[in-house]
């Protein structure tokens, strides 16, 4: 949602109300300024204030989404429909019935879910406990995603599509940005079969605050995408960049790039979250959303700007207040003659919502002088008793008190042409129409035909090999326009930073003094960008350490993003070794200036590599220019990780374990290591399609219960089928396809694929200690990678047990509690320089694949009976 900004925090959500508390009756959620602002704005008619306030003190419900195209999709669906709704449908907690979970009605596909209870309930009542746990460990895998209901809707208006270029503007902490990579993978479906590894399109989510922008890399480990770009720099001054383009005829220019969709969910005061954020009643104010006006209009004028004709652009905040909401896009639809409302009326029929005001007031919360001044020059005694000193027009404040109108801008105020732009085709959702927090959205279109996005023609110019450093001089340069005020704006803060330099450098000696790897000879046409290119290209040393400076004139200290020749002998390994067939191979990328790869390949969509390796001639160690502009941290999806191991190993002819018997069949032979990369577990969402089934091994339940169990069992202990194909098999990278199949009473009901690694003597599932342990209690309900067993938490309503008390206290504790986008996250530091110590957080590998079958034991952990729990 549209995030709050509190001063002296920095932007971000609405400012933690402090400790955690259980009761919400510990604060004060009343606020006078709060009622008369509102009152006078008559948001909502006289006769629904009271239920409208009543709700807005009422706690937040929990809700959540299910991930659409993941293979887990339609189970966990039918999990929710099948099992936890009929086992919480008679729920009864101190007295009082308990409504079971029921689907968000407009949400598609039934994929969103509410649950109205208080969290005492959730912590204390064992049935909805359990709902809980489930809900904590499809999170931490990216199967569910908690979030606030309301939160969801930009997403859906945005239209995304699977070819689409899509920015968020103001993205962490990355729920809005999830369900955009899930629709730029998947349209919304449950189906899996629906699932694109790799469109054409891209997600770029962006944040001005270096750690929030991390916290989108951890967001985007749950949802591994080659898709997705994570930037760093002020959303108002989003700077442009150049990426090539081919026509139908193949002929490459540089163009600027624009998107097809863009997300706007701007800081603001947060008065729409009162139900989770409680500090908001004792600090509200009118100046709150009057002091973030300009930036909230500055961020839709920048998107409008990079929003290509056709393109859609949706507004949005979690506030109520028409300053940050109507009056914003009043002032942007002035200032721009070919944007236009557009009408979703008809879209979601079943969210109820409130058309946009067209009319509205402007109050200052420390304007009790007005109302002075304002008595004075009509010749009548001030009111004590005015609640709020409204301000009918900025000449009248103008009149009042010059110096604070020079202060305000005139765009708080309507200006009579707001019916004319059809500002009522805002929507404005209210707590009380349907039990949710406050939340606007406005969908605005730029005119111009809906044809062909960018990305085709970015795709044709990478496809046809615009990049490679040997044709790119042949790039010719789009044809000039006219250079825009918006287009000043986005150059403005880089631009800035070539006055401050001290470099005397030009642009062309600064990128011939970089190191040339891709970018070497390649031309950068001169066009309306050169200043800001220059400015992008200084560097300055500061104690001895020479840095680069990227957009706003910040350093920019991030390791390279440089693509691989695919002629590499390391890359050409893996092809062989995998059968990669039909696979983007060029669009394989490392992190360091030698182009060489090391530890880690990461894999992008042909779009981003048009993007990172876009813009001409970079600096220092960044081979192009985008990079260093857009404040790149992050993109793509690793998907090979080496394992460390020699090329040479000396092996036994049977691969047996150690014993006499085997020893004297034993002999000693040179084999070499065919690929010594392995595929990662977060990639195979994405790599699956491309592999050859000759490294697939297909595996049953049990079988992949004993890899949980066992670490580097030995090749002849090795059950079944796995085990055959193994110990006949060369050393490598194998992936362990897990058909359904049934194993102690638990049903697998979907495939899963996980990837094995087999040493010389022993093989193992390449999943850290705490991904089995997760991926175990998920599939069977107990721990059994630990040979103690120790149960913590269940995360099905079948044969639920305690645990011990550190156990229930972490279930209660850090991670447990479901508060949709106000829930802390922790921050992560994605793609890392080689050498770097990385962990491995599995995509679609550690989903919720089972459901107890009908002959599963019902009991407590102390062996008494229980009431036995609905099965699937």
């Amino acid at each position: 949602m549209g995030r709050a900004f509190r001063r002296g925090r920095g932007r971000g959500k609405p400012a933690s109300s402090g400790e955690r508390h259980g009761e919400y009756t510990q604060f004060d959620q009343t606020s006078p300024k709060f009622d008369a602002y509102y009152r006078g704005q008559g948001i909502v008619p006289a006769e629904e204030w009271d239920t409208f306030i009543e709700t807005m003190r009422a706690p937040l419900p929990t809700t959540f989404r299910i991930t659409s195209g993941k293979p887990t999709a339609r189970q966990l669906l039918d999990a929710m429909h099948n099992i936890y709704v009929p086992y919480l449908s008679n729920v009864e907690f101190e007295g009082e019935r308990i409504a079971p979970p029921r689907p968000l009605e407009w949400y598609p596909e039934g994929l969103a879910w509410h649950v109205d209870v208080r969290k005492n309930v959730l912590r204390k009542s064992p049935e909805f406990r359990r709902l809980q746990q489930f809900l904590v460990h499809e999170t931490d895998v990216g199967s569910i995603s908690r979030q606030e209901a309301v939160s969801m809707l930009p997403p859906l208006f945005l239209d995304v599509r699977p070819e689409h270029l899509v920015l968020d503007m103001c993205a962490a902490p990355g729920s809005k940005t999830a369900q955009l990579i899930e629709a730029i993978h998947s349209p919304l479906t449950s189906e899996p079969d629906a699932f694109d590894p790799v469109p054409r399109g891209f997600v770029v989510a962006n944040d001005s605050d270096t750690k929030r922008a991390h916290m989108l890399v951890h967001q985007a480990q749950r949802l591994p995408s080659p898709n997705l770009i994570v930037t760093n720099v002020d959303a108002s001054s989003m700077p442009n960049v150049q990426v090539p383009w081919a026509g139908p005829d193949g002929k490459v220019q540089q163009r600027e790039l624009k998107y097809d969709r863009i997300l706007a969910d701007v800081p603001c005061s947060g008065d729409g979250t009162l139900r989770k954020n409680l500090a908001i009643w004792k600090d509200w104010t009118p100046n709150n959303g009057i002091g973030l006006h300009s930036l909230q209009l500055r961020i839709l004028q920048r998107g409008l700007a990079l929003l290509r004709p056709g393109g859609r652009l949706v507004y949005s905040t979690c506030s109520l207040n028409p300053i940050e909401n109507e009056a914003v896009v009043a002032a942007a639809l002035r200032a721009n003659p070919d944007v236009s409302l557009v009408d979703c009326s008809a879209d979601l029929p079943a969210l109820k919502r409130c058309p946009g005001m067209t009319s509205w007031r402007v109050a200052s919360g420390k304007g009790a002088h007005l109302s002075k001044r304002r008595a004075e020059a009509s010749g009548e005694e001030a009111s004590k008793s005015e609640d709020m000193p409204w301000i009918e027009s900025w000449a009248e404040l103008k009149e009042l008190d010059a110096e604070l109108a020079a202060r305000l801008p005139e765009s708080l105020w309507p200006h009579g042409d707001e019916e004319k732009n059809h500002v009522e085709r805002c929507m404005r959702v209210y707590p009380h129409l349907q039990n949710t927090g406050g939340f606007f959205v406005a969908v605005l279109v730029k005119q111009g035909d809906d044809s062909e996005s960018m990305a085709e023609g970015m795709v044709r110019a990478v496809d046809a090999g615009a990049i490679d450093r040997k044709r790119a001089a042949s790039q010719e340069p789009e044809e000039p326009r006219k250079r825009t005020r918006a287009d000043e704006e986005g150059a403005e803060g880089v631009e800035g930073a070539a006055d401050a330099a001290d470099d005397s450098k030009t642009a062309a000696a600064a990128a011939a003094a970089a190191d040339g790897n891709a970018a070497e000879n390649v031309e950068v046409p001169a066009d309306k960008h050169a200043a800001d290119r220059k400015s992008s290209l200084l560097r300055k040393k500061k104690d001895g350490e020479e840095f680069v400076i990227g957009a706003g004139g910040m350093p920019y200290r991030e390791d390279p993003f440089v693509y691989v020749d695919s002629d590499v002998a390391e890359v050409q390994s893996c092809v062989k070794w995998f059968g990669l067939k039909d696979f983007p191979v060029g669009n394989l990328l490392v992190r360091n200036a030698e182009r060489v790869p090391l530890r880690s390949m990461y894999l992008t969509s042909s779009s981003v590599r048009a993007v990172v390796s876009g813009g001409g001639p970079g600096a220092g160690v960044h081979p192009a220019l985008n990079p260093i502009r857009l404040r790149l941290l992050n993109c793509g999806v690793k998907v090979f990780g080496r394992q460390e191991s020699t090329s040479k190993v000396t092996t036994q002819s049977r691969y047996e374990a150690p014993n006499e018997e085997s020893a004297a069949r034993r002999e000693n032979v040179s084999a070499v290591l065919d690929c010594r990369w392995r595929v990662v577990a977060d990639s195979l969402h994405s790599m699956r399609p491309f592999v050859s089934d000759r490294i697939v091994i297909p595996a049953t339940l049990e079988e992949l219960a004993f890899f949980i169990r066992e670490y580097y069992p030995v090749l002849e202990r090795l059950p079944g089928t796995v085990g055959e194909f193994l110990r006949d098999a060369p050393m490598g990278s194998y992936i362990l396809d897990i058909r359904p199949s049934e194993y102690e009473n638990h049903k697998l009901t979907v495939n899963l694929s996980y990837p094995v690694w087999r040493s010389v003597a022993s093989a193992n599932l390449m999943l850290d200690k705490q991904e089995k342990s997760a991926l175990s209690f998920r599939l069977f309900d107990s721990d059994i990678s630990d040979p103690a067993g120790q149960r913590q938490f269940s995360s099905n309503p079948q044969g639920h047990k305690r645990g011990s008390k550190a156990a229930a206290e972490t279930t209660e504790g850090e991670g447990a509690e479901v508060e949709g986008e106000g829930a802390d996250s922790q921050v992560a530091e994605g793609q890392v320089a080689e050498g770097a110590e990385t962990s491995e957080i599995p995509a679609t590998t550690s989903e919720n694949p089972v459901v107890p079958s009908e002959d599963a034991e019902k009991t407590e952990g102390n062996g008494e009976e229980t009431t036995p729990a609905p099965t699937a």
